[in-house]
């Protein structure tokens, strides 16, 4: 069933909306640097191994990349489904939100303990790294409501 979400005065719901545009914002910036990662690996392929202890960490690092970015699409297209008021969207994007939040906590945690290494002459720091990560990671789970976290009514 396609219905309209319709508010209380006979209009498009803009939250509806306005929930569509971001996810599918996210999800293709997600997408964009999931790709340019990907590239980044393949050109790696022929050099010989950085870490001699974990032989398999490139294919751990491909196949995360492409269920990652299954993930980002997956949020693509709900969001689409969102600006067309589809009912599956709604259901989907509170599936979507379900894994990707603690993925997003995970990153956010982990990047307070992992050590970013710094060029000499690099005029980016570890510190400019780490806020622009919290940042994108934590800003959609600041503005997380659990008392709002619940299916609409049918």
């Amino acid at each position: 069933m396609n219905s309209v979400s319709i508010n209380s005065t006979g209009q498009r719901s803009a939250a509806v909306m306005a929930s569509g545009v971001v996810a599918i914002l996210g999800s293709v910036v997600t997408a964009i640097g999931i790709l340019i990662g990907m590239m980044g690996l393949l050109l790696s392929f022929g050099r010989p191994n950085p870490m001699e202890t974990m032989p398999g960490i490139r294919t751990i690092t491909a196949a995360m990349m492409v269920v990652f970015f299954a993930i980002a699409i997956w949020g693509a297209f709900s969001g689409v489904g969102l600006i067309r008021f589809r009912n599956w969207a709604r259901i989907s994007v509170l599936i979507w939100a379900g894994i990707t939040a603690p993925i997003c906590l995970i990153v956010v945690a982990m990047i307070a303990f992992i050590p970013l290494p710094t060029p000499p002459d690099s005029a980016v720091t570890g510190a400019m790294i780490r806020l622009v990560v919290v940042i994108f990671y934590g800003g959609p789970l600041a503005i997380l409501k659990p008392s709002e976290c619940r299916l609409p009514p049918a």
